[in-house]
């Protein structure tokens, strides 16, 4: 998890701070330490007719709802409780975006004996790469523009999968599930101030066509700090 901020140079969001840690205090709210996330099946084919997606929209619905797939969605796909929005009574503070890529939850195959050298090579060069080194991520509230980056590797970003090498033998009996370092570590902070039902947009859009030979996931991931009624 990124490096969570105390102060904020927007001067609204300080002083909304100021109130709720006086309610904090009060023993009315708790005040946590949070990652809003929602992780996206992305469907490929070897063959290289399948396509990703001119454009994912991201938070956009609660768990329990169905994906894009038409699957129901669990705490391992996202933790949004209402779509594109922070609960009536909850206040969100989000600072930083992350952008991970991770192994598909289709393929039931044990990972490590899933990937030979060649596939693996594939999965970063056409797949991975070509994902994190183009796109636009876009944050609205309320319809205005927030945030605009490009490309996505401008976000601390990574690969569910380490290896030592994809060159090589081609033996992977030494890899790792964690994730990467950032790309580009010196990914700007930001502000996003959620209450009340109050709205938000999240999607990342790409201009060019791009050909996915691997399913795999790619989530993002908000971290901040919650504040939520005390029970």
């Amino acid at each position: 998890m990124s490096m969570i901020r105390m102060k904020t140079l927007e001067p609204s969001i300080a002083k909304r701070v100021a109130e709720l840690d006086t309610k904090v205090q009060a023993g009315q709210l708790e005040k946590l330490v949070h990652t809003i996330y929602h992780i996206k099946e992305i469907a490929g084919d070897i063959g290289g007719t399948k396509y990703l997606p001119s454009e994912l929209n991201y938070f956009s619905i609660k768990t329990g709802q169905n994906d894009d797939n038409g699957l129901p969605t669990t705490y391992t796909d996202t933790n949004m409780d209402s779509p594109s929005a922070i609960s009536q009574g909850y206040y969100f503070w989000g600072q930083t975006i992350r952008v991970v890529a991770l192994h598909s939850k289709s393929d039931e195959t044990p990972l490590i004996k899933s990937i030979d050298k060649t596939a693996l090579e594939k999965f970063f060069i056409n797949d991975i790469g070509k994902v994190f080194e183009d796109g636009v991520l876009t944050i609205e509230v309320a319809d205005k523009p927030l945030v605009r980056i490009a490309p996505i590797m401008s976000c601390p970003s990574g690969m569910g999968l380490k290896v030592a090498s994809v060159v090589g033998d081609g033996s992977f009996a030494n890899a790792n599930f964690e994730n990467s370092d950032s790309i580009m570590s010196n990914s700007r902070p930001f502000d996003l101030w959620l209450e009340n039902n109050l709205t938000f947009k999240f999607r990342i859009n790409y201009p060019t066509s791009k050909k996915i030979y691997n399913s795999f996931r790619l989530g993002c991931f908000i971290d901040g700090i919650l504040y939520r009624p005390r029970a």
